[in-house]
C-alpha cells in the first residue's frame, strides 16, 4: 500500500484492514491507560500481539527505531537499571520494579500508526474524561461510589495518578484552546475544566505544584512562539482566573485541608517525627540520599530500597516503602549518578524532540508540556516503577517522535 505525504510531514495511508485494526487497537490501549490496570494490560497485550502478526508489513519501522538516538538512550537507561540487579541486596523486588519496563515496547507498537497521532491523543483525553466522570460520581456518591481517604477522589486509580493524568490532559486541552479555530477549541475548554476539577479533587499536591508551574509556562511560551495565539491566550488567562475565583468556595475545603496538612507535617518532621504523609516522603528521600552516599556511582541496585527502609516500613504500615516517592531520588539511590544521569538525559532528549516535532494542530504544542508536567510531578512520586504511569510516559515518548516518512510501502 502506498502512502502519500501531506504538508505536516506525516504520512497518510490508504486504509488497509490490518492497518485500520492496528489504529483502533492502539487507540483502545491509549484510552484504557488512564483507567484501571486490568483493561490496560489486556489492551496492550492485544496491541503487541497484532504488531507481531503484522511484523512482515511493519518491519521497516523497526529499522527506523534502530536509528533513533533518544530511543537508544532509553534502552541504555533501562539496561543500566536492569544491570543493577547484579549488586542489589533484594533482586526479587528489583524484578518487580523492572516489570514496568515491559512498556518499552510502546514505541514499537505505536510507531506504525503515528499517522493517526491525533487519534491517540483524543483517545487518551477521552479516557481522562471518563475518569473525571467517575470522580464526579464519587464526589456526589452516585451508583454506590464514595470518596477515598480524606475525601480525595481517585476515580478508577490512585489519587496521585488521577492528579497526574488530569494535569497532562490539561496541557493538551490548553494547546487545543490556544491553537484551534474549530470546534476543538470548545471541546478543549470543556475538557480543560473537567480535568482541572479532577486534578483539584484528587487532593494530590505533587500534580498541583507541577500544574501551577507548567500551565502558566505553556500559555506564555506558546503566546511568544506563535503570535496569532496571543489574543486567545489573554482571554484564556482571564477566563481561568474568573473560573478559579467562582469555584473557590467549592474547592477551598480540599485545597486548604491538603495545604494545612502539608505544613503541619513539615513542622512535625522537624522533630524527627515521620509518621505523616509529607514526613514519610522526607524520610524516603533521606534514605535514598544515604544509599547514594554509600555507593555514589552505581547505587545500591534496583529493589534495594525495600531492604534499606525496613525501619521506614514499620513507621507507616499503610504506605508502601518500596520506592522513594520521587523518580529522581529513587534513581539516585538505586542506580547512582550513572542511572540518574541516563534518566535525565532520556527525558531531556525526548523533551527536545517534543519541542521541535511538527504535528498538526490542535495539539501540536501539548505533548512537550505533558512530558514536562510528568517530569515535575515525578519529583513527588516514583512514576517510572508503576506500569500505568510509565506506560503513559512511553506513549508521550512515542507521540514526540517525528513521522516516519519512509514506512509507507511496508504498511499494508
Amino acid at each position: 500500500m502506498a502512502g502519500r505525504a501531506n504538508p505536516t510531514g506525516a504520512v497518510a495511508f490508504n486504509g488497509s484492514t490490518p492497518h485500520v485494526v492496528h489504529q483502533w487497537l492502539a487507540a483502545f490501549y491509549v484510552f484504557t491507560l488512564p483507567l484501571q490496570t486490568a483493561p490496560k494490560e489486556i489492551a496492550f497485550a492485544l496491541l503487541v500481539l497484532w504488531s507481531l502478526i503484522r511484523i512482515r508489513s511493519i518491519w521497516r519501522t523497526c529499522v527506523d527505531l534502530s536509528r533513533d538516538r533518544p530511543g537508544w538512550l532509553l534502552v541504555i537507561w533501562a539496561s543500566w537499571t536492569a544491570l543493577s540487579l547484579a549488586w542489589s541486596q533484594d533482586p526479587a523486588h528489583g524484578v518487580e520494579e523492572l516489570a514496568a519496563f515491559r512498556f518499552l515496547l510502546t514505541g514499537f507498537v505505536l510507531a506504525p500508526v503515528l499517522d493517526r497521532a491525533a487519534w491517540l491523543i483524543v483517545a487518551f483525553l477521552l479516557g481522562v474524561f471518563v475518569q473525571n466522570g467517575v470522580q464526579l460520581g464519587q464526589g456526589l456518591q452516585l451508583f454506590g461510589l464514595e470518596p477515598g481517604a480524606q475525601n480525595r477522589l481517585g476515580g478508577l486509580t490512585s489519587p496521585i495518578t488521577a492528579g497526574l493524568i488530569c494535569g497532562m490532559a490539561m496541557c493538551w486541552h490548553l494547546a487545543a484552546v490556544l491553537a484551534s479555530r474549530s470546534a476543538w477549541r470548545w471541546i478543549g475548554v470543556v475538557g480543560f475544566f473537567a480535568a482541572a476539577g479532577g486534578m483539584v479533587f484528587s487532593g494530590s499536591r505533587g500534580p498541583w505544584i507541577a500544574a501551577a508551574l507548567v500551565l502558566p509556562l505553556e500559555v506564555i511560551v506558546i503566546a511568544v512562539r506563535r503570535p496569532p495565539t496571543r489574543r486567545v491566550a489573554l482571554i484564556v488567562t482571564t477566563l481561568v482566573v474568573i473560573a478559579a475565583a467562582a469555584s473557590w468556595p467549592i474547592a477551598r475545603p480540599m485545597v486548604e485541608n491538603r495545604v494545612e496538612r502539608a505544613l503541619e507535617d513539615l513542622r512535625v518532621a522537624q522533630d524527627d517525627a515521620y509518621g505523616t504523609d509529607v514526613g514519610f516522603r522526607l524520610l524516603c528521600w533521606r534514605t535514598s540520599w544515604r544509599m547514594f552516599r554509600d555507593r555514589p556511582l552505581h547505587g545500591s541496585g534496583v529493589g534495594a530500597f525495600y531492604v534499606e527502609t525496613e525501619l521506614v516500613r514499620n513507621t507507616r504500615t499503610n504506605i508502601s516503602a518500596g520506592h522513594a516517592h520521587s523518580i529522581f531520588f529513587h534513581a539516585l539511590g538505586c542506580t547512582g549518578l550513572v542511572g540518574l544521569g541516563l534518566m535525565l538525559a532520556t527525558l531531556a532528549a525526548y523533551g527536545a524532540r517534543a519541542w521541535g516535532v511538527v504535528r498538526p494542530p490542535p495539539w501540536a504544542d501539548g505533548t512537550f508540556y505533558a512530558l514536562l508536567l510528568w517530569t515535575v510531578a515525578g519529583a513527588f512520586d516514583t512514576f517510572h516503577v508503576s506500569g500505568q504511569t510509565f506506560g503513559i510516559l512511553m506513549v508521550v515518548f512515542a507521540l514526540a517522535a517525528p513521522p516516519l516518512t519512509n514506512r509507507a510501502d511496508a504498511l499494508r
